[in-house]
């Protein structure tokens, strides 16, 4: 056991002086470090695009002045060979040199150990990358940036039957267009924060129409047949009026379906299309009723009542039946109308508040001129 102890002790007192060592050298360089960085930014630091590491608040400072005023503040978007310029000048973009160096000072000084120790390694081998501290009109940027979408974006377009000369025929889908909106304002963004102008590439992305040329051409022999069954629609009850499609319209009311798995399964109704002629055949049609304020407080009106019912097209029996005649070749279809006898909501009518008021007593007026403003009276009580 001696002679164990006496091998192990000169070796232990040698690992003893290199560990003293090791850590005396490691605390003179921690010394020397700190004292030349005291009033420093520590190595590495990048505030923008400028290497600040290094230096004191005034050179870093004059540093970063530099940088701002050779720099073109131009941000040059690009797409499918056009450019879109947009001058930082409009946008109220305002550089603040002051707190980008407050916040590059602060690397490696957290107080966290462990955070710091690793920035002030790490600053050695690779860049710190500061954010610089800005204030620009957000409100101009996006409106800059709407031009420029509007300008790119285009919808997808469905193929559909169309009448070419008189013959039937199926116009080609069209591709959409739409900009990756979080992409392009993370682009101008990043410009900012890191004084780096020039061309950026605008990223977009297609947007795939739903129906293609193929899926029409399936149900070409069907679309035929919708196109020589001429639709009328008549008024209801005993309004004799009627409404005869154009020879387009049918076609423009016909769409495919798709089932559960995507796949088209037929023709049927274009359901937004026909929303559009059956609100402009409802304003044509639809009768509102008549009625009164009853009572009031102050201007405003608290009480309105029906005195005379009105009527308005039965919009879902009017889509069947229409859908019906479409799909089955039926060559009318006749309106069905709504009574409207039940209280209505005064807002309804847009009826909130008296607009105004006035009274007379009719001196010299004639008769004639009596009755009528009586009976306009009335109408608008």
């Amino acid at each position: 056991m001696q002679k164990i102890l006496k091998v192990l002790q000169p070796v232990n007192q040698n690992t003893v002086k290199k560990i003293l060592y090791v850590t005396s050298v490691f605390l003179f360089l921690t010394s020397i470090y700190h004292f030349y960085y005291a009033r420093r930014i520590i190595p590495g630091v990048v505030v923008g695009n400028t290497k600040v590491g290094g230096k004191n608040y005034a050179g870093a400072k004059r540093v970063l002045e530099a940088s701002l005023y050779t720099s073109s503040r131009r941000l040059i978007l690009k797409y499918n060979g056009k450019t879109y310029e947009i001058s930082t000048t409009d946008l109220g973009l305002d550089y603040d040199v002051d707190a980008s160096l407050s916040r590059a000072f602060e690397v490696g000084r957290t107080g966290n150990v462990f955070i710091d120790s690793k920035d002030k390694i790490a600053g050695f081998v690779k860049p710190l990358f500061i954010k610089f501290f800005y204030t620009f009109n957000n409100g101009s940027l996006t409106n800059e940036l709407s031009l420029i979408k509007g300008e790119i974006n285009t919808e997808a377009q469905d193929a559909s039957f169309i009448l070419e000369n008189g013959v039937l025929a199926v116009a080609p889908s069209i591709i959409g267009k739409k900009v990756d909106d979080d992409a392009l304002y993370m682009a101008v963004v990043n410009s900012f924060d890191k004084l780096e102008f020039g061309s950026k590439n605008i990223i977009v992305y297609d947007i795939k129409p739903k129906i293609e040329e193929a899926s029409l051409k399936n149900y070409y022999d069907d679309a035929q047949k919708i196109l020589k069954n001429p639709i009328k629609i008549s008024g209801a009850g005993g309004d004799k009026k009627e409404w005869t499609l154009t020879k387009n319209q049918p076609l423009d009311f016909t769409t495919v379906s798709f089932d559960n798995s995507g796949n088209t399964d037929g023709l049927t109704l274009n359901k937004p299309k026909f929303e559009n002629y059956v609100e402009l055949l409802s304003q044509e049609v639809n009768k509102l009723p008549r009625g009164k304020v009853v009572s009031t407080n102050g201007n405003l009106v608290t009480g309105f009542e029906l005195i005379s019912d009105g009527s308005e097209l039965d919009v879902p029996k009017f889509t069947a039946d229409f859908k019906k005649a479409l799909l089955e070749h039926r060559p009318t279809v006749q309106m069905t109308m709504v009574v409207i006898n039940k209280p209505e909501s005064k807002e309804k009518y847009g009826i909130r508040a008296l607009l105004g008021s006035g009274k007379s007593r009719f001196t010299g007026s004639a008769n004639a001129r009596i009755h009528n403003l009586s009976l306009a009276a009335e109408r608008t009580s």
